[in-house]
């Protein structure tokens, strides 16, 4: 894990950085997903809290999500830069992932639970959210049919 404060001299708030990462590592062999109550967007959907474990297989880099379920691992370090004046403090946690009727889809054809459903959606999916105003939300997602490792 990145975090910071770091100094990088001459960098003002707002500038942009180049950073290269040359390598990324696995540091521990597990990896995890989490929701709770009124911090996702799909809050009144899931009223309640979870965590999920996500053994990972650090020779073939996949996700062990579910029994049958493989997620290929990209590791990255998210956001990184100076943040913009205005922000102040900045939160360096994990934006927000959600997946809409997917979840239904999940649950009924492949057997999983909503909160297994909703977990891989934000850490495998391609989300896009077209709407939300007023609570309303359009949200489409795709999820690659290389995941589900059994057919």
């Amino acid at each position: 894990m990145l975090t910071g404060p770091i100094a990088i001299a001459g960098a003002e708030p707002g500038d942009m950085l180049e950073v290269r990462i040359r390598k990324v590592d696995l540091a521990i062999p597990y990896a995890y997903k989490a929701f709770r109550y009124g911090a996702e967007s799909l809050t009144d959907d899931f009223r309640y809290a979870r965590m999920k474990i996500v053994p990972l297989d650090a020779k073939r880099m996949v996700g062990l999500f579910a029994p049958g379920v493989e997620v290929p691992l990209a590791p990255f370090f998210g956001s990184m830069g100076a943040p913009p004046p205005a922000f102040g403090r900045y939160d360096s946690s994990p934006p927000t992932i959600n997946g809409g009727n997917m979840i239904d889809f999940l649950v009924a054809e492949k057997g999983m639970t909503r909160d297994d459903a909703y977990m891989l959606i934000s850490v495998a999916g391609d989300v896009e959210i077209t709407e939300f105003v007023d609570r309303n939300k359009g949200v489409h997602v795709v999820l690659p049919k290389a995941v589900f490792t059994k057919r």
